[in-house]
């Protein structure tokens, strides 16, 4: 389904993978694909561990898709639950955010744990930066939408998808592409945390060729931003 949107909502889309400061993307919310998506059609009993030739497994779909190629749900940095409101009742709001572990992998704040189980758990930053060291990523359409195909050295593979938000208080959806890590950045000023990410590839001004190689980036954000997850788990 193509996404229509104005000017300024892709030039904010951009900010995230460009020079944009990303602690000042707090005015940004992260749209739901799956939103009602009932617990038992997306508790990750489905989801498949990928041996991709690293350290982990990565899950064969995001946290909350019921398959590969949908967004899935997205959740804040460290909430194991949705919130209609998370900028308001975010659960490490202004001083509470002294009480964040500089890690949520595997812990009560990691949304894959608690919700799928096992040993599934968000991954850390040092996980997505051996991905992105030692994968290739490829532009790639489906019939459910666009994303990129991550190539593991042994040859395996899974499939990211885009993802979308928009501004609070518009109905303007604009393609943003951002997955969280456990991995905290900082408690001062606002609680950030590092996510991961790659360049816009669906949107009718930057159109990315099927089979074009692309790259994944690291930045931080805002904790109270509603990200999806690709969950991990170890060997």
């Amino acid at each position: 389904m193509k996404k229509y949107f104005n000017f300024s909502m892709l030039m904010i889309s951009m900010c995230l993978f460009t020079a944009c400061p990303s602690d000042d993307d707090d005015d940004i919310e992260y749209y739901n694909q799956n939103e009602d998506v009932s617990p038992t059609e997306s508790n990750g009993n489905d989801a498949q561990p990928i041996d991709l030739g690293l350290s982990v497994l990565w899950a064969d779909r995001n946290f909350g898709a019921t398959m590969p190629e949908l967004q899935g749900q997205g959740r804040g940095w460290g909430e194991v639950n949705s919130k209609i409101d998370l900028v308001r009742y975010y659960i490490f709001k202004d001083t509470e955010a002294s009480k964040a572990p500089s890690d949520i992998s595997g812990t009560n704040f990691d949304a894959a744990r608690a919700n799928w189980g096992g040993k599934w758990r968000i991954p850390t930053k040092t996980e997505v930066e051996e991905l992105i060291r030692k994968c290739k990523f490829i532009c790639t359409n489906t019939n459910y939408g666009s994303g990129i195909t991550v190539k593991g050295p042994n040859g395996n593979t899974i499939f990211l998808p885009c993802s979308y938000g928009s501004l609070i208080g518009t109905s303007n959806i604009a393609e943003v592409n951002a997955y969280w890590t456990s991995t905290l950045r900082s408690k001062t000023g606002g609680l950030t945390a590092y996510y991961f990410g790659f360049p816009l590839i669906s949107t009718n001004n930057y159109k990315y060729p099927e089979g074009q190689e692309t790259t994944i980036s690291i930045n931080s954000i805002n904790g109270a931003r509603s990200l999806v997850i690709r969950p991990v788990m170890d060997k």
